[in-house]
């Protein structure tokens, strides 16, 4: 998965906003969140599949090698 990082952040890299690129389940570029201030522990919904994530949760889901 992939995250954008706007152009107009100030601050250092961990303070900065990240949006998901695209869904990491299905790769749809349509989601959405009900969050009025995005931050990494923001939660995210696909429109095309339904999948619920954020980036922390994400990543450390996929580090685990089980």
């Amino acid at each position: 998965m992939t995250f954008e990082r706007p152009h107009e952040v100030w601050g250092s890299d961990d303070d900065r906003i990240l949006k998901p690129a695209h869904c990491p389940e299905c790769g749809s570029k349509k989601f959405g969140t009900l969050a009025s201030i995005i931050t990494r522990d923001t939660y995210w919904r696909c429109h095309q599949c339904g999948t619920v994530w954020n980036e922390i949760r994400y990543r450390q889901q996929h580090k685990r090698q089980w």
